[in-house]
C-alpha cells in the first residue's frame, strides 16, 4: 500500500473514529466508546517485506556553525522522485530509493549511485556514507500501535550497517553488499 493511501485511510479512520465519539459521548463513557473502536475498526495494514535501496550517511558534526549548511548540501542532493529521505536526525541523515509509488527498481539503484558520487563530490570529507540494497520492511511501521504513525523503512541488520558507516573514514563511502557484511569500498 503507497504511502499517501496508508496516510488518507489513517486520517480517515481517525476522523470517524472522533466522530463516533462526539456522538455517543452523551449517552456512553467517552472510555467505553473508545475501547469498542479499538478492538472493531480493522487494524492498518502491516509493513511490506521487500529489498530496500538505502543510504546511510554521517555528516561531520564537529563544526556545529557548519552543520546546516552540510545538511543542506545533502538534502538537495537526496530530494529527487522516488526518494524518500526518512530520517534526518543531526548529523545522521537515511534516505531510501524507490520504495515510493510506482517507482522502477532500476531507475532507484541507478539514482542512488549517483547521489553517492555527488555526495562526497559536494562533501568530500565532510561525509562518510554506507549504501546499498538490503531487505527490509516498507509501511507503516507502527502497525499496531495506538500511539501513532511511523510510515517508512526499516532494514534487516541496520545496527551492524551503522557499525559499518562508524568504522569509515571521513570522505570514505561503502556500498553494503547482502550476505556479505564487508560489503567492499566504493570510493
Amino acid at each position: 500500500m503507497g504511502l499517501f493511501t496508508t496516510i488518507s485511510r489513517s486520517i480517515r479512520r481517525r476522523r470517524e473514529a472522533r466522530r463516533i465519539v462526539r456522538r455517543f459521548s452523551s449517552y456512553v463513557d467517552p472510555s467505553t466508546v473508545e475501547r469498542i473502536l479499538n478492538e472493531t475498526l480493522a487494524p492498518d495494514p502491516p509493513p511490506e517485506q521487500t529489498d530496500i535501496n538505502f543510504v546511510v550517511m554521517l555528516i561531520a558534526d564537529d563544526d556545529l556553525a557548519e552543520l546546516p549548511a552540510r545538511l543542506g548540501r545533502a538534502f538537495d542532493i537526496l530530494v529527487a522522485p522516488g526518494v524518500f529521505v526518512e530520517s534526518g536526525s543531526k548529523s545522521l541523515v537515511f534516505a531510501s530509493f524507490g520504495m515510493l509509488p510506482n517507482c522502477d527498481q532500476s531507475v532507484a539503484i541507478t539514482q542512488r549511485g549517483k547521489a553517492v558520487v555527488e555526495l562526497q563530490k559536494q562533501l568530500a570529507n565532510q561525509v562518510r556514507i554506507v549504501h546499498g540494497r538490503t531487505p527490509g520492511l516498507f509501511g507503516n511501521i507502527n502497525c499496531g500501535s495506538k500511539f501513532g504513525f511511523r510510515y517508512g523503512s526499516a532494514l534487516r541488520d541496520f545496527g551492524a550497517i551503522l557499525g559499518m558507516l562508524t568504522k569509515l573514514k571521513p570522505g570514505e563511502a561503502w556500498e553494503w553488499i547482502e550476505g556479505n557484511r564487508h560489503g567492499q569500498n566504493s570510493q
